[in-house]
């Protein structure tokens, strides 16, 4: 396999032993969150997990895979009508 693609033993060994790329787990800390988190939250999140990564890189790589935080609802409810009618007092 290593004389199919040119490559070392060594080479693709220790390519083998190495753990998740950084990419790799920032899509994985948004999977897991759903699409929820913005920037702000992932990069908290991967600050937790002693990974060395600032906001805007971590807003630039959503940006340029297409992922964006869901946006919050506003819940707005109607006014109880009997709570606000007039006294007829």
């Amino acid at each position: 396999m290593c004389r199919l693609y040119d490559v070392s033993r060594d080479g693709f060994n220790s390519w083998r032993r190495r753990g998740p790329s950084l990419r790799e787990q920032e899509d994985a800390e948004h999977l897991r969150h759903e699409g929820c988190y913005g920037s702000p939250q992932i990069t908290r999140e991967m600050r937790k997990l002693d990974v060395r990564i600032g906001q805007k890189r971590v807003a630039r790589i959503m940006r340029d895979n297409g992922l964006k935080a869901l946006k919050a609802r506003m819940c707005r409810t109607e006014p109880n009508p009997i709570m606000h009618t007039p006294s007829l007092n």
